[in-house]
């Protein structure tokens, strides 16, 4: 009973360690969409399409798209922790203030990471995409 009771404990203390490394590394992707402008345009995206939307859906749009961007940055945050650890992104993030560009180090399977990162991309596009159809008056 003691060793159920131990290893109980040893995995939810694992557990608790990666949920504070995962919210760690959100926080990193978020300062660098911050740094690099990305952000900025993100919500110059929302601004341009908040114009468009009726006022009485805007409470609406702003919840759904908020929503979107934020499973974006969870999705992204998931897949550059698949390959990276959170020292190598910090450690990429040094020269981000004078480049604007994030320069992660080579990985054995960058082309799968870049596949990866895509598809996240593709499928936030395709939602913003249904978003746009739903609020956006095309008049």
């Amino acid at each position: 009973m003691k060793k159920l009771v131990m290893l109980f404990a040893f995995v939810l203390i694992s557990q608790i360690g990666m949920a504070q490394t995962g919210d760690a590394m959100k926080g990193e992707v978020i300062k660098f969409l911050e740094v690099s402008g990305m952000k900025g345009q993100v919500d110059g995206i929302k601004g341009q399409l908040l114009a468009a939307v009726a006022d009485d859906k805007k409470a609406d749009f702003t919840k759904e798209f908020d929503s979107s961007v934020n499973n974006l940055i969870d999705k992204s945050t998931k897949v550059i922790g698949k390959y990276y650890t959170l020292e190598q992104f910090k450690g990429s993030m040094k020269d981000i203030e004078t480049t604007r560009e994030l320069n992660l180090p080579e990985i054995e399977n960058g082309q799968q990471f870049n596949d990866e990162l895509g598809k996240v991309n593709e499928e936030f596009s395709l939602e913003l995409q249904g978003i746009m159809e739903k609020y956006v008056s095309q008049e």
